[in-house]
Parts: C-alpha cells; sequence; structure tokens
C-alpha cells in the first residue's frame, strides 16, 4: 500500500510540475506542439536523473 501512495504522490507532483512548465513555456513559444515538446524532454531527462541516482543507491 506504501507503493501505492508513493506513485499517486509522484504523479500528482509530476502532474503539478508539467502545468508550471506549460505555463513558462507558453509566454515563449505560441505552438502547442513545441510547448509538449520541451516538456516532455525535460520530464524525460529528470526521470533519467531520479531513476539513475534511485537505481545507484540501491533503492530497488
Amino acid at each position: 500500500m506504501q507503493k501505492v501512495l508513493l506513485v499517486g504522490l509522484g504523479g500528482a507532483i509530476g502532474a503539478m510540475l508539467r502545468y508550471l512548465l506549460y505555463l513558462a513555456t507558453a509566454k515563449f513559444y505560441q505552438h502547442a506542439f513545441i510547448t509538449t515538446f520541451i516538456i516532455n524532454l525535460t520530464g524525460c531527462f529528470i526521470m533519467g536523473i531520479v531513476m539513475t541516482l534511485i537505481f545507484r543507491e540501491g533503492m530497488f
């Protein structure tokens, strides 16, 4: 049950960060494709860093 709550918390935090990043990039880029691409690229980069740190520490 604890893992389910952690996944839910991570999803909620991720959704809020994606929305905030959307608001920041929408000011500079008017095309939805570019803002979506930037958001997805940033999310993948951050997830890669986090997963590397988690596996390096042996948490999973």
